[in-house]
């Protein structure tokens, strides 16, 4: 052992080399058990809660922006059925809001949206065909015309 200590390779001592080489070997077993993989992690968050209104023959996903229209006579009212499903794990909040955007002149306070059954929130996750209705209402003095209503189902 000891001409191993006294050992020389072009003037360095062998156990100078021995050990940087163990060290360099070490290190490098080290990182490589550590280090099993790399790179990225691209995480796309996508919309959960599904909207479907009912047609009266079939169920349909209105566009984004889209219209859905009911035709009323003066005095008549009409349920508007909808539903919602919630594909998430995790439950969320869902809200409906509506504003009166347009209406025949004469016509203010005519036609009325009336929450019935509106879908539970917050809507437990995996949750299908959650319903819900909204009662539309023209009086009786209803003047004809386009009422146009924005609706809002937003999730919180």
């Amino acid at each position: 052992m000891s001409k191993f200590f006294k050992g020389k390779w072009r003037g360095i001592p062998t156990a100078l080399i021995t050990s940087l080489v163990l060290l360099a070997l070490t290190a490098g077993i080290v990182y490589a058990a550590v280090n099993i993989w790399s790179g990225k992690l691209d995480v796309t968050v996508e919309e959960c809660v599904t909207l479907e209104w009912w047609n009266g023959s079939t169920w349909v996903v209105p566009a984004q922006g889209g219209t859905v229209t009911a035709y009323l006579k003066p005095g008549e009212s009409k349920d508007m059925l909808f539903r919602a499903s919630n594909t998430s794990s995790g439950e969320v909040s869902v809200k409906m809001n509506y504003t009166l955007i347009e209406r025949p002149s004469g016509g203010a306070g005519k036609v009325t949206l009336t929450e019935g059954f509106i879908i539970e929130t917050p809507l437990p996750g995996g949750t299908v065909n959650k319903r819900g209705d909204i009662t539309i209402s023209a009086s009786s003095d209803a003047p004809v015309g386009e009422y146009k209503f924005e609706l809002n189902f937003s999730r919180h």
